[in-house]
């Protein structure tokens, strides 16, 4: 009896534990799901992708849904588009219902490139979709991509027109006339959206550099001479001035902008500053800076190009011991030019010197020429 009383305890004992063990394994899968849910909340992706790898698809108290729901958040923030757009997908077969699910899916496909994908989860959560400011630009940029500018800017509008406070519509309507080559409503549109958010230097440049790439070159000058009067100083608003000037065939302008650069430290824009004074036909001011290159070959290179504006071959004669230390001789046309600066300096001797090594077809043709002068100017010095 004792033992018929033992067997029974063990088989119910043992038939407890089953039954503890199974509701802790339950319990366990649940709390991965919750603990997954609080790693995506606190932005630790891999620590819930890991949470979720351990829960049992295919118990079937297992919330599948939520499961998929979760793992597309993951593969969202890990920017695997794709992945993330299958998990949503699956989270609504499995019954998920709201909005957001296809505001998430919206976003997936949109990062994946589906943009006929993207306008589709989008149109099934419309009045969600509308409370968010940024699904609009979302919505605009896939139309767009899609060929349809006219239905983005038509988004872009009912966005403002939801939305009045929310500037990166404003900014996005901008780049766009500036794409369909509306290019005064893109400048009043550029005004506007810096009236309305103050406006960063960056934003002015972007702006303005965007309208001049388009072809709307005083335009987008106007936004560049803003920003530089309100921010001094900044390189690229520099830069991005002296470009456009040099578009606009006005090279002193350009130069001086990138002299003030020069000046301070930058040196590496001196190059480009002294070749700006050069061809502005303002030599002298292009000497000077040339001083201030570093890079020894370019310095000189640059040098040996102003001198010879200037017709200064008794300088140029000079540089030759310096061009021949770094190997520049051994470039025909700079090897050609100090032999015609020695030429014109009166030394046929020095002259004959570097024309011998000339190769260069052309040139060789010019050096021909140069010694046939030689010699009548050695028979009648008085001609030369």
């Amino acid at each position: 009896m004792r033992s018929l009383v033992a067997i029974a305890l063990v088989t119910a004992l043992g038939l407890s534990g089953s039954i503890a063990e199974a509701k802790r394994k339950k319990k366990q899968e649940v709390d991965f799901l919750a603990l997954a849910t609080i790693m995506l909340r606190d932005k630790h992706y891999d620590r819930a992708e890991q949470a979720l790898m351990q829960v049992n698809l295919e118990d079937e108290d297992t919330d599948v849904g939520r499961y998929h729901l979760l793992y597309g958040l993951v593969r969202l923030h890990q920017s695997l588009y794709q992945d993330a757009g299958d998990a949503f997908e699956k989270a609504i077969t499995a019954g998920l219902v709201e909005p957001m699910i296809h505001i998430h899916l919206a976003q997936a496909r949109y990062g994946a490139n589906d943009y006929e994908g993207t306008l589709a989860a989008f149109a099934k959560a419309e009045a969600k979709a509308r409370t968010i400011p940024g699904s609009f630009l979302m919505r605009a940029d896939a139309h767009h991509k899609l060929g349809d500018s006219r239905a983005a800017w038509n988004m872009l509008d009912a966005g403002l027109e939801t939305h009045p406070d929310y500037a990166p519509l404003l900014r996005r309507k901008v780049f766009l006339a500036v794409e369909l080559g509306l290019h005064r409503s893109a400048a009043d549109l550029g005004r506007e959206y810096i009236r309305a958010t103050g406006g960063t230097f960056e934003d002015q440049l972007a702006i303005g550099w965007s309208l001049i790439e388009s072809g709307s070159l005083d335009e987008g000058l106007a936004f560049l001479e803003t920003a530089n009067l309100e921010n001094p100083g900044q390189r690229n608003v520099i830069m991005a001035l002296s470009r456009a000037y040099k578009s606009k065939a006005m090279p002193r302008t350009a130069a001086e902008l990138l002299e003030k650069l020069a000046l301070v430290g930058d040196a590496q824009l001196a190059i480009e500053a002294s070749e700006l004074f050069r061809s502005a036909g303002q030599p002298l001011r292009a000497l000077a800076l040339n001083g201030r290159i570093v890079d020894s070959k370019a310095r000189l290179r640059q040098r040996l190009a102003i001198l010879l504006d200037l017709a200064r071959y008794d300088m140029i004669a000079s540089m030759e011991r310096d061009l021949r230390r770094n190997g520049l001789l051994e470039d025909d046309s700079i090897r050609y030019a100090v032999a015609y600066a020695w030429f014109e300096e009166g030394d046929y001797e020095a002259a004959e010197r570097l024309l011998t090594g000339v190769r260069d077809p052309e040139l060789f043709r010019k050096a021909a020429e140069i010694r046939k002068a030689m010699q009548e100017c050695r028979g009648e010095r008085w001609k030369c």
